[in-house]
């Protein structure tokens, strides 16, 4: 009889057992929770730094996790384009004229997001944490004016989409509010 680990009649399952130990994120550490706590949704603050595979390694440092911050901002921020561009790129009876327009202003905001991360970008390389925190508040400011776009709407296309972007940026100004003191 070999001994080889494809004789094994658990191999399979013993594979799928340690993908998906080494899936689980790692709890989330205190630096986080304490600038999450900062934000209007904390725990939503918690579950986009958790989510992040990379946040594991810069959370315990201030300045490391500014960086990983701008970067989901970045990520969610251009997902979210990419998703409003696929709905407005539907025929127009699905959502109708009226959800085509508050789409239009999201798309619009969120074209303004992708300019203001090339000013987070730099602020953040610059290391000029008030203008990074400057900068997210106007990021921020978009995506509560995507949002206000379906404020009166039954169609709630966007989700979480925009409370994400938001408690993001607010976890940046929390932070730069803690680097600059």
């Amino acid at each position: 009889m070999p001994s080889s680990l494809s004789s094994f009649p658990f191999t399979p399952l013993l594979l799928v057992l340690l993908t998906a130990a080494a899936a689980v994120p790692s709890p989330p550490s205190p630096l986080v929770h304490d600038i999450c706590n900062q934000t209007s949704s904390p725990s939503l603050c918690v579950e986009a730094f958790s989510a992040d595979p990379q946040t594991t390694t810069t959370t315990n440092n201030k300045t490391a996790m500014v960086g990983t911050a701008v970067r989901l901002v970045g990520n969610t921020s251009g997902s979210t384009y990419i998703y409003i561009s696929d709905l407005t790129n539907q025929p127009p009876r699905p959502v109708g004229r009226a959800g085509q327009k508050r789409l239009h202003i999201c798309g619009m905001c969120y074209l303004s997001v992708s300019y203001d991360m090339l000013l987070l970008s730099s602020a953040l390389s610059d290391k000029s944490y008030g203008a990074l925190a400057s900068q997210a508040a106007e990021v921020a400011a978009q995506a509560r004016r995507c949002d206000a776009a379906f404020s009166k709407s039954t169609w709630q296309p966007m989700g979480n989409r925009n409370k994400m972007l938001v408690v993001l940026c607010e976890a940046i100004r929390v932070l730069c509010r803690s680097i600059g003191h």
